[in-house]
Protein backbone atom coordinates (compact mmCIF):
# COMPACT_ATOMS: atom_id res chain seq x y z
CA UNK A 1 0.00 0.00 0.00
CA UNK A 2 1.03 3.34 -0.99
CA UNK A 3 0.74 5.97 1.45
CA UNK A 4 1.55 9.82 2.23
CA UNK A 5 1.94 11.23 5.53
CA UNK A 6 1.17 15.00 5.21
CA UNK A 7 2.55 16.92 7.95
CA UNK A 8 4.43 14.06 8.95
CA UNK A 9 6.96 16.25 11.40
CA UNK A 10 9.15 13.95 13.28
CA UNK A 11 7.79 10.78 11.30
CA UNK A 12 6.38 9.14 14.18
CA UNK A 13 3.10 7.88 12.26
CA UNK A 14 5.25 7.59 9.07
CA UNK A 15 7.27 5.12 10.88
CA UNK A 16 4.65 2.82 12.73
CA UNK A 17 2.51 2.77 8.92
CA UNK A 18 5.96 1.64 7.36
CA UNK A 19 6.03 -1.08 10.05
CA UNK A 20 2.34 -2.16 9.66
CA UNK A 21 3.10 -3.09 5.70
CA UNK A 22 2.97 0.55 4.35
CA UNK A 23 5.53 2.27 1.59
CA UNK A 24 5.62 5.57 2.89
CA UNK A 25 6.18 9.28 1.68
CA UNK A 26 6.14 11.61 4.72
CA UNK A 27 6.04 15.53 3.57
CA UNK A 28 6.30 18.76 5.73
CA UNK A 29 7.31 21.90 4.92
CA UNK A 30 9.55 22.75 7.54
CA UNK A 31 13.03 21.32 6.95
CA UNK A 32 13.78 20.83 10.75
CA UNK A 33 11.10 18.60 10.79
CA UNK A 34 12.46 16.19 8.08
CA UNK A 35 16.08 16.24 9.08
CA UNK A 36 14.59 15.05 12.84
CA UNK A 37 12.86 12.30 10.91
CA UNK A 38 15.73 11.37 8.91
CA UNK A 39 18.10 10.67 11.62
CA UNK A 40 15.58 9.39 13.99
CA UNK A 41 14.33 6.56 11.20
CA UNK A 42 15.16 3.23 12.07
CA UNK A 43 17.54 1.27 9.63
CA UNK A 44 15.42 -1.16 8.85
CA UNK A 45 12.66 0.84 7.51
CA UNK A 46 14.51 2.84 5.25
CA UNK A 47 13.54 0.91 2.15
CA UNK A 48 10.03 1.87 3.28
CA UNK A 49 10.09 5.17 3.66
CA UNK A 50 10.78 8.52 2.34
CA UNK A 51 11.37 11.68 3.86
CA UNK A 52 10.70 15.00 1.69
CA UNK A 53 10.64 18.56 2.65
CA UNK A 54 7.64 20.12 0.70
CA UNK A 55 4.18 21.10 0.75
CA UNK A 56 1.50 18.82 -0.50
CA UNK A 57 0.66 21.05 -3.75
CA UNK A 58 3.93 19.46 -4.78
CA UNK A 59 3.36 16.46 -4.13
CA UNK A 60 3.15 14.47 -7.64
CA UNK A 61 1.50 10.93 -8.34
CA UNK A 62 -1.09 9.88 -5.90
CA UNK A 63 -1.54 7.19 -3.20
CA UNK A 64 -3.29 4.40 -1.37
CA UNK A 65 -4.11 6.05 1.27
CA UNK A 66 -3.48 9.73 1.96
CA UNK A 67 -3.54 11.21 6.24
CA UNK A 68 -2.85 14.26 7.42
CA UNK A 69 -2.98 14.31 11.22
CA UNK A 70 -3.12 16.86 13.29
CA UNK A 71 -2.10 19.37 10.02
CA UNK A 72 -5.81 20.97 9.33
CA UNK A 73 -5.16 23.75 12.37
CA UNK A 74 -1.86 24.39 11.32
CA UNK A 75 -3.23 25.77 7.24
CA UNK A 76 -4.36 29.34 6.37
CA UNK A 77 -6.65 27.87 4.04
CA UNK A 78 -8.34 24.75 5.12
CA UNK A 79 -10.55 24.16 2.01
CA UNK A 80 -7.53 24.74 -0.29
CA UNK A 81 -5.39 22.36 1.35
CA UNK A 82 -8.28 19.91 1.85
CA UNK A 83 -9.04 19.94 -1.82
CA UNK A 84 -4.92 19.32 -2.31
CA UNK A 85 -4.97 16.06 0.22
CA UNK A 86 -7.86 14.56 -1.53
CA UNK A 87 -6.22 15.13 -5.12
CA UNK A 88 -3.13 13.07 -4.10
CA UNK A 89 -5.53 9.83 -3.51
CA UNK A 90 -6.61 7.45 -6.22
CA UNK A 91 -10.12 6.88 -7.18
CA UNK A 92 -11.32 4.77 -4.21
CA UNK A 93 -8.44 5.45 -2.49
CA UNK A 94 -8.38 6.73 1.58
CA UNK A 95 -8.36 9.76 3.20
CA UNK A 96 -7.84 10.31 6.73
CA UNK A 97 -7.83 13.95 8.73
CA UNK A 98 -7.24 14.33 12.67
CA UNK A 99 -7.43 17.75 14.06
CA UNK A 100 -7.96 19.14 17.63
CA UNK A 101 -11.35 19.80 18.65
CA UNK A 102 -12.77 23.00 18.83
CA UNK A 103 -13.91 22.72 22.74
CA UNK A 104 -12.34 25.18 25.29
CA UNK A 105 -10.62 22.04 26.58
CA UNK A 106 -8.85 21.41 23.53
CA UNK A 107 -7.86 24.80 23.43
CA UNK A 108 -6.61 25.00 26.90
CA UNK A 109 -4.99 21.71 26.86
CA UNK A 110 -3.60 21.09 23.15
CA UNK A 111 -2.88 24.85 22.03
CA UNK A 112 -2.64 27.37 25.11
CA UNK A 113 -0.50 24.66 27.18
CA UNK A 114 1.56 23.87 24.02
CA UNK A 115 2.26 27.30 23.10
CA UNK A 116 2.62 29.80 26.27
CA UNK A 117 3.05 27.34 29.45
CA UNK A 118 5.16 24.41 28.26
CA UNK A 119 6.57 26.20 25.67
CA UNK A 120 6.58 23.33 23.37
CA UNK A 121 4.68 24.60 20.49
CA UNK A 122 5.87 28.07 19.37
CA UNK A 123 3.29 30.93 20.36
CA UNK A 124 0.69 31.49 17.17
CA UNK A 125 1.90 27.82 15.52
CA UNK A 126 -2.50 26.53 16.33
CA UNK A 127 -5.20 28.59 14.31
CA UNK A 128 -8.04 27.28 16.20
Amino acid sequence: MKILDVGCGGGLVTERLARLGGTVVGIDPTPEAIDVAQDHLPTHLKDKVQYKNCEVVEVEGTYDLVIASEVLEHVNSPDVFLKQVADRAIPGGSVILTTVNRTIESYLLAIYAAENVLGIVEPGTHNW
